[in-house]
């Protein structure tokens, strides 16, 4: 064992490691070292000690490393991918899009749909019935979908290869997730208030948070019965464009 294995790593010493590697998890590491993913100390330590760490130096020429290559301080690898198995272009995650229909005044019938890695923005696309993220590299991510008087809508997804995931967005009130506000949408609140029949989903909980405070309540009851009645209303309307 290296005194050092951040200052004295070298190719050699993690060959036959990788070669190990990518015969337990059916890669081919011919191309693979950890030298070409880590061209100074810091990368070195980073790809090392770091869990889904990718070198910014990194590229398909040499091979795509990702996870905790750790042989000194007992971390697990969870994922190896080499310039065989990364496309170039990386991998593509697409879908349909369930949304409240354009109405012209409220709704505009385009949503964005956005991948998100540890808070950041990675890519970013305007959809109405689907939508088609490409040159993603593998990891995990937040796939996020907002729109005009609707409610975000994050769902937690891992690429390992060209993914398709199926997205919806309700609007502000939809109780029951059907991209629509009515009376079953006041009663399906009601009910939850009132403990005879609980809301469940997380998302449908965020719909039925009408003013976005404090959980779902009586005032939120309120809001979307007089909303839905017409004595008020608890969407925006659009900006009308010249």
């Amino acid at each position: 064992m290296l005194d050092n294995p951040i200052a004295d790593a070298y190719p050699a010493v993690f060959g036959s490691y990788l070669a190990a590697l990518a015969e337990e998890y059916g890669c081919d590491a011919a191309s693979t070292n950890l030298a070409a993913c880590a061209f100074n100390a810091e990368d070195v330590r980073n790809t090392i000690l770091v869990d889904g760490y990718v070198d910014p130096t990194a590229s398909t020429e040499y091979g795509l490393f990702i996870g905790t290559c750790n042989p000194f301080y007992g971390g697990q690898l969870y994922l190896l991918q080499t310039a065989d198995d990364v496309p170039t272009q990386g991998y593509t995650l697409s879908g349909t899009v369930k949304a409240p229909a354009a109405d012209g005044k409220y709704f505009d019938g385009i949503q964005t749909v956005s991948l998100i890695k540890d808070d950041v923005e990675v890519k970013s696309v305007t959809a109405q019935e689907s939508y088609e993220l490409s040159g993603i590299m593998p990891d995990s991510y937040i796939l996020r979908i907002s729109g005009k008087n609707c409610v975000t809508h994050d769902y937690e997804i891992t690429v390992e290869g060209d993914t398709q995931l199926d997205i919806q967005i309700c609007p502000i009130g939809d109780a029951n997730l059907d991209e629509k506000v009515n009376i079953r949408d006041v009663n399906t609140l009601y009910n939850h208030v009132k403990g005879s029949a609980e809301i469940t989903d997380a998302y449908a909980l965020k719909c039925a948070d009408v003013n976005g405070k404090s959980g779902v309540n009586i005032r939120d009851s309120n809001m979307l019965y007089n909303h839905v009645t017409g004595i008020s209303c608890i969407w925006q309307e659009i900006p009308e464009t010249e």
